[in-house]
């Protein structure tokens, strides 16, 4: 049986879609840099442009939520956060939770019974049965996927999806605890850039 392109595994899983980020910055084609550097100069909010070259993403989970299906992501993160984190964590993560995504937060302290035997990757997970290994170069350019069903790769993939979110935190958690902020999150989400790049 062949297996679905990566683009069409967003549309076609049946029950859950689990993503690993393991990077401190991704450069997205189709306008995050230019919404990254607002973010850096001080827009609270981000601009209806940025929005609407995110609406694809964001019908993609509202699609999922409305079906009973489940997304979700870990992020692993080192201190100190990079700016590239704080705006992801701010402009991305924030709009993502609000449509139905479940992020989660793991520092890279809590995540080393997982990245001390095997290198810890990029990946997606699909129905528990298919992986899209994530491709990047160093300075965090998308280079394509591979899609696999390969045994092997699915049961090191379900383990590492495991023992991070038995050690991750929700969003709305971890902005708590940096920010001390127990806030909605569209709320939190309003807080000045410039002011949360001081005090993360």
């Amino acid at each position: 049986m062949s297996l679905p392109t990566y683009e069409e595994l967003f549309t076609g899983f049946r029950t859950s879609a689990f993503r690993i980020e393991a990077l401190n910055r991704y450069l997205i084609p189709g306008g995050s840099e230019d919404a990254f550097q607002e973010y850096l100069r001080g827009v609270s909010l981000p601009s209806s442009a940025y929005d609407e070259k995110r609406t694809g993403w964001i019908n993609t989970v509202k699609d999922a939520a409305a079906s009973g299906k489940s997304m979700s992501r870990v992020h692993v993160i080192s201190d100190p956060l990079t700016p590239y984190l704080k705006f992801e964590i701010d402009w991305g993560y924030v709009r993502n939770q609000e449509v139905g995504e479940q992020i989660y937060i793991l520092h890279d302290s809590g995540a080393r019974e997982f990245i001390s035997d095997k290198p810890l990757f990029d990946f997606w997970l699909f129905d528990e049965s298919i992986v899209a290994l994530m491709k990047y170069d160093d300075e965090g350019h998308f280079l394509g996927a591979s899609v696999t069903s390969d045994r092997d790769v699915v049961s090191e993939c379900l383990r590492q999806r495991d023992v991070a979110m038995s050690a991750a935190e929700s969003l709305r958690e971890y902005l708590r605890r940096v920010r001390g902020d127990a806030r909605d999150l569209r709320e939190v989400s309003r807080c000045d850039p410039q002011s949360i790049l001081q005090n993360l």
